[in-house]
């Protein structure tokens, strides 16, 4: 496939501090498919959407010096229909965050595109206090004329009307962050769940997350996701450096997966050596130990920054 994107946005400020911004976005795409069961050819399409977003930022000062911003944002699109038969791989697993609410397209991968009318409305509040800790929270929606047909039901976007989707997050400014983020419907039921906590420090840093993703087919679920994963750096000194995680699966009452990462650097060389588990078992797939060992030349083509300067030199 060969796609081709071009995409324009204008934002003007006026009133009372509104902020208007429009959008439009352009693809083509030409497919010459071979070997597929289901469908063989070429084919050509055009897609486009369009856009008017309104936004009001609103800041407040407390007394206590504290910064609070208040911003409802209001966003209307019109996109041409995607009914075009193209096998969809890249977008299978589309997903629904804070980071794509306002997108013109929610879907991952350029092989399908999210036509229709729609508007999506959102709120987020945000509290900066003076001692260097945030908090804050988005909660938004999608509306439609009718269902596109191009979201699963796991997703949050399908339907006339999408799930709701609330985020909070909690920034302590000394390298601990929590992250809360929720898709349900309008009954409360979750469609799926994630919290996640970490701790982010110079020479060390420790996470952990919980998701819950409830089964679907669709995305060759037949079985809700309920697991937990720890991870941890640790930086021995300059050059060496471990990494660790595990993934814990709730559904299967077993561990999932377990890993463990070495690596040395110098300003020119990364030896990356790694070991991990993976405990599936099942009919077709049975639990696997890999060992990986990796060189990187540093410094070239933008690759990994370079580690402490030792033996290099020119």
């Amino acid at each position: 496939r060969a796609t081709v994107r071009a995409n324009w946005r204008r934002d003007a400020l006026f009133g009372p501090g509104l902020l208007a911004t429009a959008l439009f976005d352009l693809n083509a795409d030409i497919y010459d498919i071979r070997q597929d069961a289901t469908f063989e050819g070429t084919r050509t399409r055009l897609t486009g959407a369009a856009g008017v977003e309104l936004r009001w930022p609103l800041t407040r000062a407390t007394g206590g010096g504290a910064t609070q911003v208040l911003e409802p944002v209001v966003q209307v699109v019109w996109a041409s229909d995607d009914d075009d038969d193209i096998p969809k791989q890249d977008s299978a697993l589309p997903e629904f965050d804070e980071g794509n609410l306002f997108a013109l397209d929610r879907l991952p991968g350029p092989d399908a595109f999210e036509g229709g009318p729609r508007a999506t409305v959102g709120l987020s509040l945000t509290h900066f206090a003076p001692a260097g800790w945030s908090a804050g929270m988005t909660v938004g929606r999608v509306f439609r004329t009718e269902d596109p047909g191009s979201f699963s039901r796991a997703s949050g976007l399908g339907g006339s009307r999408s799930d709701w989707l609330a985020t909070l997050r909690l920034d302590t400014g000394a390298g601990l962050s929590l992250t809360n983020r929720l898709v349900f419907d309008d009954s409360f039921g979750v469609t799926k769940g994630e919290v996640r906590l970490g701790l982010d420090r110079a020479r060390y840093g420790l996470a952990s997350s919980y998701i819950w993703v409830q089964a679907d087919p669709a995305e060759a679920r037949d079985a809700p996701v309920s697991e937990l994963d720890l991870a941890g750096r640790f930086q021995i000194n300059d050059a060496w450096s471990a990494n660790a995680d595990l993934r814990y699966d709730f559904t299967a009452d077993r561990a999932a997966t377990a890993g463990l990462r070495m690596e040395w650097r110098n300003e020119c060389l990364r030896v990356d050596l790694s070991l991990s588990r993976q405990f599936t078992s099942s009919t077709s797939v049975r639990p696997t130990t890999d060992l990986g060992l990796s060189v990187e030349l540093l410094g070239f083509g933008g690759s990994s920054r370079p580690g402490p300067a030792r033996g290099c030199r020119e």
